[in-house]
């Protein structure tokens, strides 16, 4: 089972490795602008991001 969040283990894992093990299981890196967060909620209203994609 995958943490919640991976910021609890940014200092332990190198970001490589998080991006691919989040890729693999089709999580997006939270690592967005502030511009795409903002915009993240209007996406997964009108279905261009699936609601599991918020990072």
């Amino acid at each position: 089972m995958l943490p919640r969040s991976f910021a609890d283990v940014n200092h332990l894992v190198p970001q490589r490795r998080i991006r691919r093990a989040m890729g693999e299981f089709g999580i997006a890196y939270a690592d967005r602008s502030e511009a795409d967060h903002a915009a993240l909620p209007a996406a997964i209203e009108t279905g261009r991001v699936a609601a599991d994609d918020r990072g």
